[in-house]
């Protein structure tokens, strides 16, 4: 089951780290600043190609938003999908948090 909250507070937590504010990671991944700051509130779902912009310009894997450091799958997530179009990648996701509930 795809977590909003987590997956907004992960965002959060790069572009901080990236000396980041809203504003400019959402000017340059050409976003409102207020549906960036309805995805790190949880309060919305990103789409896939919003994902993909953020961590492009966070300077990551989309599977860095997606996956929580303190879970330790990402390395299993990262080998698994290589060659995988994003819908096997979505099915993969899905998968994995249905096994973890």
């Amino acid at each position: 089951m795809f977590d909003a909250r987590r997956v907004g507070r992960r965002l959060r937590q790069l572009r901080e780290e990236s000396k980041l504010t809203q504003e400019k990671l959402a000017y340059e991944c050409g976003r409102a600043k207020s549906y960036l700051c309805e995805i790190e509130a949880g309060k919305k779902v990103p789409s896939l190609a919003a994902l993909a912009e953020f961590a492009d310009r966070l300077g990551v894997p989309v599977f860095d938003l997606l996956v929580f450091p303190d879970d330790g799958a990402r390395e299993r997530l990262v080998e698994a999908s290589r060659g995988l179009s994003a819908l096997q990648i979505s099915e993969l996701l899905a998968a994995t948090a249905t096994k973890k509930a």
